[in-house]
């Protein structure tokens, strides 16, 4: 950062006469222009979004509150919103989950024409974890043409909001709502797609905590799996133990019975003589 404003400094004076007074506040003056640039204003939309990103704990941190009593709302909104918000989605990936299992039900014994179905919750954990990918592969693939980023790029941004994470680098549906800010679209326009752009969000949420949900099924199952394991291992060493120490047994007592037959036939020499 230093480099580069002595580069613009030198570039500047080369150019024009100015002072060092002067060039350090035109920097300030255009990171402020700049910055201001990027900040969205408080409209509806952008307020629902930030509403949304707090209490989904996201949190991206695209909007943030400047003042004392924003942040006070926005704690007393968040100490509400997000235990109801995690609710939901629980709720709601437990509805996918059942809708999964009913569906694998259902395919193995009328469509198959399989008995009980075994392996239930795997093949539900499975389904969940394809149904996740697909809606990775497909929302990203829906950035790179809506904003003009690379399919990595967009798949890392769709990741990180399904995740929580939200490092807010590559934030989905930004750039169009910055265009509509531009151009100052009417608050009653923007209502329609504030409540359409969400839904992206609510069912990679869903399907997320579905993934969850079915992992914590199976881990009765995959305790069990860990235990048969680690017994297979223990009972493969036990055998692996028993074949090298027999096998030196084996040896040992071959070479006795040799040296038992080499001295009694010098005992038998000796008695011939």
């Amino acid at each position: 950062m230093e480099r580069m404003l002595r580069d613009l400094r030198s570039d500047i004076e080369m150019k024009s006469n100015i002072t060092d007074n002067e060039f350090d506040s035109f920097v300030r003056r255009a990171a402020v222009t700049v910055t201001t640039g990027k900040e969205l204003d408080w409209n509806f939309r952008n307020s629902f979004d930030f509403v949304f990103a707090a209490i989904t704990t996201i949190g991206y941190g695209y909007i943030t509150p400047k003042t004392s009593l924003g942040q006070g709302i926005t704690i007393v909104t968040c100490l509400f919103g997000i235990p109801i918000s995690m609710l939901a989605f629980k709720t709601a990936g437990e509805l996918i989950s059942s809708l999964l299992r009913y569906l694998i039900i259902k395919a193995e014994t009328v469509l198959l024409k399989r008995g009980e179905p075994k392996h239930v919750k795997k093949k539900t954990f499975l389904a969940a974890s394809a149904l996740a990918v697909a809606l990775h592969i497909s929302f990203a693939t829906s950035s790179t043409y809506r904003e003009g980023w690379s399919f990595i790029t967009s798949l890392y941004a769709w990741f990180t909001t399904f995740t929580t994470i939200g490092f807010g680098d590559y934030v989905p549906f930004v750039a169009p709502q910055i265009k509509l800010d531009q151009e100052k679209a009417s608050e009653d326009a923007m209502i329609v797609p504030s409540l359409i752009a969400v839904i992206p969000w609510m069912v990679g949420f869903s399907v997320t905590s579905c993934l969850l949900n079915c992992i914590v099924d199976s881990l009765d199952d995959i305790r069990d799996f860990r235990n048969d394991y680690f017994s297979c291992w223990s009972n493969l060493v036990s055998k692996m133990k028993m074949l090298l120490c027999g096998g030196c047994k084996s040896y040992s007592m071959t070479e006795g019975r040799g040296e038992d037959h080499h001295s009694s036939h010098e005992n038998n020499q000796v008695a011939s003589l």
